[in-house]
């Protein structure tokens, strides 16, 4: 079926589940996660990067078979992956009930950095980009280690030029999957697919401008491993997730600017998103980044779709 969403459908869990300083709480207690099948967790940008932050540090303190959960996650922001690696306790408050610690603990090799070591200045890039990228729009703008600040385009360039070690990073982690899969107990390995959830915030530059390429850039690395073991869905938060935080919030001209961005950041994508929802029905593919061709492409892009909001 076309993808469809029904705000009223999230309401009641949203409001449970939500606190984006710690990455939008998506699990409150231990059963929330399969705790016998194998799950990989993937983060897009600031605040899906901080969701899989937390959802490693409740794996290893609260659930049983850590091993058979992988992380990784994508980020333009070197500021954003400082800030998850330091291990800080940091209470939160879990649908009300007792707070729990929650320490930094993605490692290194758990992250794909996708800023460049020194600054680029758009305009002077090259013609691998001109199918989708005007650069004259960008006038003096720099990609660097600072982000893609908001700009969607901004996400996808980055990813763009940092695709071949992100695609690598990302065959890595589901090779890894397959493989402690099929060394789990027979009666383990026959509850289900290998769980791969793509979490992202989808109103700022980075999650918003990489989730289409990096879904199937996903799809393309279970495509070689057989898609037939997977089972990959998108976990999505809508832009008023993110309205109270600090940087966001406020009703000078500068905040409500922000705001209006995000909106159309997330309004952009998941108009894509939708539109690759029913690729199988519709005979449709997508067109890769890198103009590469893969069966993968005429997959939907997901296998299911939350969208998170309040």
């Amino acid at each position: 079926m076309p993808f469809k969403f029904d705000p009223k459908n999230f309401q009641n869990k949203a409001n449970a589940l939500l606190s984006t300083r710690y990455g939008g709480n998506l699990i409150q207690k231990s059963n929330r996660l399969p705790q016998n099948q194998v799950c990989v967790f993937i983060g897009l940008g600031g605040l899906g990067c901080r969701a899989v932050n937390a959802i490693k540090a409740i794996s290893n303190e609260k659930l049983e078979n850590p091993d058979r959960r992988l992380f990784l996650c994508l980020d333009t922001s070197k500021k954003d992956f400082d800030d998850i690696s330091v291990a800080t306790e940091k209470d939160i408050e879990v649908g009300g009930e007792a707070k729990e610690s929650v320490h930094g603990s993605i490692e290194n090799d758990e992250k794909c950095v996708l800023f460049p070591g020194n600054p680029v200045v758009v305009k002077t890039l090259g013609s691998g980009v001109n199918s989708w990228l005007d650069v004259s729009q960008f006038g003096e703008k720099v990609l660097d280690s600072t982000g893609a600040n908001g700009i969607r385009q901004m996400g996808r360039l980055a990813l763009y030029m940092h695709y071949d070690q992100t695609y690598n990073k990302i065959v890595a982690v589901i090779q890894k999957a397959l493989q402690i899969h099929e060394g789990l107990p027979d009666n383990d390995r026959i509850t289900g697919k290998i769980k791969v959830y793509m979490i992202a915030g989808i109103s700022g530059g980075t999650g918003s401008g990489t989730i289409v390429d990096a879904a199937f850039m996903l799809r393309k690395a279970m495509q070689g491993k057989g898609l037939q073991f997977f089972h990959l869905e998108g976990v999505l938060f809508t832009p008023d997730v993110q309205e109270n935080d600090k940087g966001i919030r406020g009703e000078d001209d500068r905040h409500k600017a922000i705001r209006e961005n995000h909106k159309r950041n997330f309004y952009a994508a998941i108009k894509e998103i939708d539109y690759f929802y029913n690729n199988i029905a519709r005979k449709k593919k997508y067109e890769s980044l890198i103009g590469d061709k893969s069966d993968a492409y005429k997959q939907d892009i997901f296998d299911a779709c939350t969208l998170i909001s309040r």
